[in-house]
C-alpha cells in the first residue's frame, strides 16, 4: 500500500512540474512561430565600434551598455544594432561584432571612439523575435531559417547578419542579399 501511494504522489509532482514548466514556456512566449519575411532593399548607417574576440569578453557588454547609453542620452537617435559578421577565420567561441547605433535621420557628429559603416542593399530576409529571450531560437536555428528561405528563392545572403534590439526587449535580426 505504501509503494502505490508513493508512486501516486511522484506522478502528480511529475504531472504537476510538467504543466508549470509547459505553462511558464508559453507565457514567455516559447510556442510563437518564427517566419522569415522578404523585405525590400535598405540603407543604413551604424555608429558603434568593432569587436573580435571570445563571447564571453566583457567588452562585449561593455560596448552594448555604451551604445544603449547613446540612445537613452539622446546622443544618437536610432536603435541599438550588432552587426554579426559570418567570419570563418573565428576558433571556438569568437565572434566578430559592430556593436553600436542604426542612425535614424541626420546626425551631426560622431561621438569620440566610434566608427561609422555604411550598408544597402536591394532585398532583406528578417524574422521579428518578440519572446523572451530566454525561450528565443539559437542564431544558428535562425541563420539556418535565412539560408533555407535565401536557396528557396535563389538569393545570395552577405556575409552579415544585423540584430536590431528594441525597448520592450523584442528584436529583429535582418539577413540582406549581396
Amino acid at each position: 500500500m505504501k509503494i502505490r501511494s508513493f508512486h501516486v504522489y511522484v506522478m502528480i509532482i511529475i504531472v504537476s512540474l510538467l504543466v508549470i514548466t509547459t505553462s511558464a514556456y508559453y507565457l514567455l512566449g516559447g510556442f510563437e512561430e518564427v517566419v522569415v519575411y522578404e523585405l525590400e532593399g535598405n540603407s543604413r548607417i551604424v555608429v558603434g565600434k568593432h569587436f573580435v574576440g571570445k563571447q564571453t569578453d566583457r567588452t562585449v557588454n561593455d560596448y552594448f551598455t555604451e551604445s544603449r547609453d547613446l540612445i537613452l542620452d539622446s546622443a544618437i537617435i536610432g536603435t541599438l544594432t550588432i552587426v554579426v559578421y559570418q567570419n570563418d577565420s573565428l576558433k571556438g567561441r569568437e565572434v566578430d561584432y559592430f556593436i553600436g547605433v542604426s542612425i535614424e535621420g541626420d546626425m551631426a557628429e560622431v561621438p569620440a571612439g566610434y566608427g561609422v559603416l555604411e550598408f544597402e542593399s536591394s532585398k532583406r530576409l528578417a524574422v521579428f523575435l518578440s519572446m523572451s529571450p530566454f525561450v528565443r531560437p539559437s542564431p544558428r536555428k535562425v541563420n539556418k531559417l535565412f539560408q533555407d528561405k535565401a536557396a528557396e528563392l535563389g538569393l545570395e545572403l552577405a556575409p552579415y547578419v544585423f540584430e536590431l534590439h528594441y525597448y520592450d526587449d523584442s528584436m529583429s535580426i535582418e539577413a540582406w542579399i549581396d
